[in-house]
């Protein structure tokens, strides 16, 4: 496991432009600079400009001052993304993504997979997957976009979506042939460790559709990995606004309901937190500074991730835990 700062720095928002790439990469490099090791990334974030991003910030990096094993990154894959790696968009981009994802899909996913069109169109239905095979895929595009031989960590990115289209049985089996493809990549060196990103899928109600069961995760994991699995990290929505995780227990362990972030704790897990500003909706009523401090103070919370697009909220934020 590592040691990672209590903050880390994400990469999600923003147009994917040339602009925007520079500000991020600048606060990266800044980030890194103040003492965040931990950037945060997904293959279907502005198009898979962000992982470009943070490749060129480390690359930069790496020949000023640190060392490859100095910072920590963590990428996602699972929602299909749209492929803006070479391509200029303007401002109406949003109104043919969808299309260029499916294109995306069909023509260069699909390519070597003997897929029925029924699959396909249900995978592009939900726009999300945990098939073990797209997600090699994915695997494979996101180290070449980061450049990088290993991976830190790898999440599944929001698999609730996909489970809410299909059984309990055929979501855990499938699950299940992912997890045991993540552990060989782990035996080849191309991962370190991985785990699961989510937004409703811990905070659902049991009877929810979107509902995943920790316990039923974890002990998959050692189905697949053993006692020594490297089934390590859980990302989930946690704010001083939004504290559901904290708070609601719906996590059953050994029988005996739990918090989320309690659950996690006693499986052994490291509960990362996402959307941990709340997009600045709560504003109004904490100030960023609060929010911050909320969350570095819980001692069951690893880490969380920052939206860093650029360096005036780098020095912000990192003011926040000094």
């Amino acid at each position: 496991m590592y040691e990672i700062s209590k903050i880390g720095c994400g990469t999600y928002l923003g147009f994917p432009s040339k602009e925007v790439d520079m500000q991020y990469k600048e606060a990266i490099k800044k980030a890194i600079t103040e003492g965040i090791n931990l950037v945060d990334t997904a293959i279907n974030y502005r198009g898979m400009r962000s992982e470009l991003v943070v490749k060129d910030a480390i690359k930069e990096l790496i020949e000023e001052k640190i060392k490859r094993d100095e910072v920590v990154i963590a990428t996602k894959g699972g929602y299909l993304p749209v492929d803006y790696r070479n391509i200029l968009v303007d401002e109406n981009y949003r109104e043919k993504i969808s299309d260029d994802l499916e294109k995306y899909f069909r023509e260069d996913i699909c390519k070597s997979l003997n897929f029925k069109n029924t699959e396909i169109d249900n995978i592009l239905k939900r726009k999300n997957t945990i098939n073990n095979k797209i997600i090699e895929f994915l695997f494979n595009e996101s180290r070449i976009n980061l450049d990088m031989d290993t991976i830190d960590i790898y999440y599944l990115h929001n698999p609730e979506v996909s489970k809410a289209g299909m059984s309990e049985e055929e979501f855990y089996n499938k699950l299940g042939v992912t997890f045991s493809f993540l552990e060989d990549k782990v035996k080849e060196g191309k991962l370190k460790y991985y785990g699961i990103s989510t937004y409703s899928g811990f905070i659902a109600k049991e009877t929810e559709a979107k509902y995943l069961s920790l316990e039923k995760i974890y002990k998959i994991a050692e189905k697949v990995g053993g006692d020594k699995n490297h089934f390590k990290y859980i990302q989930l929505p946690f704010n001083k606004g939004m504290d559901d995780a904290g708070r609601i227990k719906n996590q059953r362990i050994k029988g005996t309901l739990k918090t989320p972030i309690d659950a996690a704790f006693d499986l052994g897990l490291s509960v990362i937190t996402n959307v941990s500003l709340g997009q600045g909706q709560y504003f109004y009523k904490y100030s960023c500074e609060e929010m911050i401090e909320f969350l570095v103070n819980n001692l069951r919370i690893f880490s969380s991730m920052v939206g860093m697009k650029n360096v005036l909220n780098v020095e912000r934020n990192v003011k926040s835990i000094l």
